[in-house]
């Protein structure tokens, strides 16, 4: 029996920095629109006079 060697597919240097910066970018918007959503919803929550009663 002959075993075929296994080939591993190489990424060059140029591909892992994009993948570097295409995830680095998603964790920032990520935490940007939990930061602005947070700061709006207490906003609002104060517009309608919420009280911390009528939180659920």
């Amino acid at each position: 029996m002959m075993s075929t060697p296994s080939v591993t597919p190489r990424m060059d240097s140029s591909n892992k920095w994009m993948v570097l910066l295409i995830v680095n970018m998603g964790t920032f918007m990520s935490t940007l629109d939990v930061g602005i959503v947070n700061v709006c919803l207490w906003n609002e929550w104060r517009n309608f006079k919420g009280t911390h009663r009528r939180v659920p």
